[in-house]
């Protein structure tokens, strides 16, 4: 009877209903940022439509119950005043975090004048650019770490991380030991969203035409709630709602 009045308390704690209290995250992310300044005659996928998702969302929060957060994994496209282009639109869109890989960096670092444009870029070494190697956002009293590296265990500050893994498995994965939630952003199709590891969840990455979504609930620095989704962006399928992109994204497209 102890041990199932004790799994009884565990599932009525990860089964709260949301309070006016409680502090909600919404998390925009993809993998792979290639593809994603497209905008064709139809107005389907490009980074018009993402970032009029994030805007719509942020709307929720206007009661500072939470915030929205876009990341992008890296994996840039494009090369010379192309690349400079990219680069200029990770503010205009919204983004609050972008990894970049070594031919970015080795770009930025060639054009140490780009320091100007504050950009939350993420890079996987130590650089001349000094683009950091982590992303630290404090919102509504919880901090959250954005990197490609697990943070060190005594690191108590840190509430939740999110960790795009280079090369990373699920034997990677497995080998995991925190006492904070992990989401580990996988590239792979089939995986699951729940945790197989305690405090450990795997998140899948989203198609050419979609993007991730990631809905976290916290209660006194705790999370007690989450879900994910993919969505479809303007896809054709009539059973989708349209989403009207941001026109001034879309005439930088242009």
């Amino acid at each position: 009877k102890l041990i199932l009045f004790f799994f009884l308390i565990v599932f009525c704690i990860s089964n709260q209903p949301v309070s006016l209290k409680d502090k909600e995250f919404v998390i925009f992310y993809f993998c792979d940022m290639n593809g994603r300044y497209e905008f064709d005659g139809d107005g389907r996928k490009g980074l018009a439509t993402i970032a009029e998702l994030k805007r719509q969302e942020s709307k929720r929060f206007y009661d500072h119950r939470g915030q929205v957060f876009l990341i992008s994994g890296g994996n840039f496209s494009g090369t010379g005043e192309n690349m400079r282009a990219h680069f200029n639109l990770l503010n205009k869109a919204g983004f609050d975090a972008a990894f970049i890989g070594e031919e970015e960096l080795n770009y930025l670092e060639l054009n140490p004048a780009l320091k100007n444009l504050k950009l939350p870029l993420i890079a996987h070494r130590e650089n001349e650019f000094k683009a950091n190697t982590e992303k630290l956002i404090k919102s509504e009293g919880i901090q959250f770490r954005i990197s490609n590296t697990l943070a060190a265990i005594e690191d108590t500050s840190i509430d939740i991380q999110l960790l795009f893994h280079d090369g990373g498995s699920y034997d990677y994965v497995k080998s995991l030991d925190v006492q904070k939630p992990v989401y580990y952003f996988v590239n792979e199709k089939e995986i699951s969203s729940f945790s197989f590891k305690k405090n450990v969840y795997t998140v899948q990455c989203p198609g050419p035409e979609k993007l991730g979504k990631i809905n976290l609930f916290f209660r006194n620095k705790t999370l007690i709630r989450q879900k994910q989704e993919l969505i479809p962006l303007n896809t054709k399928d009539l059973n989708q709602s349209w989403i009207e992109p941001d026109r001034e994204i879309v005439n930088e497209l242009n």
